[in-house]
Protein backbone atom coordinates (compact mmCIF):
# COMPACT_ATOMS: atom_id res chain seq x y z
CA UNK A 1 0.00 0.00 0.00
CA UNK A 2 1.29 3.47 -0.83
CA UNK A 3 2.01 5.55 2.26
CA UNK A 4 2.22 9.33 2.15
CA UNK A 5 5.61 9.34 3.89
CA UNK A 6 7.01 7.13 1.10
CA UNK A 7 5.87 9.44 -1.73
CA UNK A 8 7.84 12.29 -3.26
CA UNK A 9 7.03 15.63 -1.66
CA UNK A 10 5.24 17.03 -4.73
CA UNK A 11 2.85 14.04 -4.88
CA UNK A 12 2.27 14.13 -1.14
CA UNK A 13 1.31 17.83 -1.25
CA UNK A 14 -0.96 17.22 -4.25
CA UNK A 15 -2.86 14.41 -2.50
CA UNK A 16 -3.09 16.29 0.80
CA UNK A 17 -4.58 19.32 -0.99
CA UNK A 18 -7.62 17.31 -2.18
CA UNK A 19 -10.87 18.19 -0.44
CA UNK A 20 -12.60 14.95 0.49
CA UNK A 21 -16.04 15.28 1.98
CA UNK A 22 -17.15 12.66 4.52
CA UNK A 23 -19.45 9.98 3.17
CA UNK A 24 -23.08 10.64 4.00
CA UNK A 25 -25.28 8.28 5.99
CA UNK A 26 -24.74 5.39 8.32
CA UNK A 27 -22.32 2.55 7.65
CA UNK A 28 -24.05 -0.37 5.91
CA UNK A 29 -22.13 -2.92 7.98
CA UNK A 30 -21.48 -3.13 11.69
CA UNK A 31 -18.73 -4.82 13.62
CA UNK A 32 -15.12 -4.28 14.55
CA UNK A 33 -13.27 -1.07 13.59
CA UNK A 34 -11.79 -1.06 10.11
CA UNK A 35 -8.22 -1.31 11.44
CA UNK A 36 -9.14 -4.69 12.97
CA UNK A 37 -10.87 -6.12 9.88
CA UNK A 38 -9.57 -8.16 6.99
CA UNK A 39 -10.46 -6.40 3.73
CA UNK A 40 -10.35 -7.62 0.12
CA UNK A 41 -10.29 -5.10 -2.71
CA UNK A 42 -11.71 -6.31 -6.00
CA UNK A 43 -10.91 -4.29 -9.09
CA UNK A 44 -11.15 -4.49 -12.85
CA UNK A 45 -7.90 -2.57 -13.20
CA UNK A 46 -5.16 -4.19 -15.24
CA UNK A 47 -2.55 -4.80 -12.57
CA UNK A 48 0.97 -5.91 -13.44
CA UNK A 49 4.02 -6.78 -11.40
CA UNK A 50 6.99 -4.47 -11.86
CA UNK A 51 8.95 -7.11 -13.75
CA UNK A 52 6.20 -7.84 -16.31
CA UNK A 53 6.51 -6.38 -19.81
CA UNK A 54 3.27 -4.35 -19.62
CA UNK A 55 4.57 -2.51 -16.55
CA UNK A 56 8.08 -2.09 -17.92
CA UNK A 57 7.13 -0.52 -21.25
CA UNK A 58 4.65 2.03 -19.89
CA UNK A 59 3.71 4.46 -22.65
CA UNK A 60 6.86 3.82 -24.71
CA UNK A 61 5.24 0.86 -26.45
CA UNK A 62 2.05 -1.10 -26.97
CA UNK A 63 1.67 -4.70 -25.85
CA UNK A 64 -0.57 -7.35 -27.38
CA UNK A 65 -0.78 -10.96 -26.31
CA UNK A 66 -0.27 -13.23 -29.30
CA UNK A 67 -0.10 -17.05 -29.50
CA UNK A 68 0.89 -17.47 -25.84
CA UNK A 69 3.48 -14.72 -26.07
CA UNK A 70 3.70 -11.01 -26.72
CA UNK A 71 3.91 -8.62 -29.64
CA UNK A 72 5.23 -5.26 -28.52
CA UNK A 73 5.07 -2.24 -30.82
CA UNK A 74 7.76 0.31 -30.03
CA UNK A 75 6.37 3.87 -29.88
CA UNK A 76 9.46 5.71 -28.59
CA UNK A 77 12.64 3.76 -29.36
CA UNK A 78 14.87 6.25 -27.51
CA UNK A 79 12.87 6.01 -24.28
CA UNK A 80 11.98 2.31 -24.57
CA UNK A 81 13.52 0.18 -21.76
CA UNK A 82 15.14 -2.32 -24.14
CA UNK A 83 17.45 -4.06 -21.66
CA UNK A 84 14.78 -4.49 -18.97
CA UNK A 85 12.21 -5.87 -21.43
CA UNK A 86 14.70 -8.30 -23.00
CA UNK A 87 15.81 -9.50 -19.55
CA UNK A 88 12.20 -10.02 -18.42
CA UNK A 89 11.32 -11.99 -21.56
CA UNK A 90 14.48 -14.09 -21.78
CA UNK A 91 14.30 -14.86 -18.04
CA UNK A 92 10.86 -16.40 -18.70
CA UNK A 93 12.35 -18.52 -21.52
CA UNK A 94 10.70 -16.64 -24.39
CA UNK A 95 12.30 -16.64 -27.83
CA UNK A 96 12.71 -12.95 -28.64
CA UNK A 97 12.84 -11.40 -32.11
CA UNK A 98 12.97 -7.79 -33.21
CA UNK A 99 11.11 -7.17 -36.46
CA UNK A 100 10.30 -4.15 -38.56
CA UNK A 101 7.18 -3.47 -40.60
CA UNK A 102 7.60 -0.33 -42.70
CA UNK A 103 8.75 2.29 -40.17
CA UNK A 104 7.50 0.43 -37.07
CA UNK A 105 9.65 -1.72 -34.78
CA UNK A 106 8.20 -4.74 -32.96
CA UNK A 107 9.43 -7.20 -30.38
CA UNK A 108 7.98 -10.66 -30.93
CA UNK A 109 8.25 -12.94 -27.90
CA UNK A 110 7.13 -16.57 -28.14
CA UNK A 111 7.25 -19.30 -25.51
Amino acid sequence: MARLQDMPEVERRHLMSKACAPLPGEPFVHGRPLAERRVAIITTAGLHRRDQPAFLIGDTGGLQQAMGGYRIKIYHSGAFPWAEVFKALVFRDFRVYVTRHKADLFIEAQP
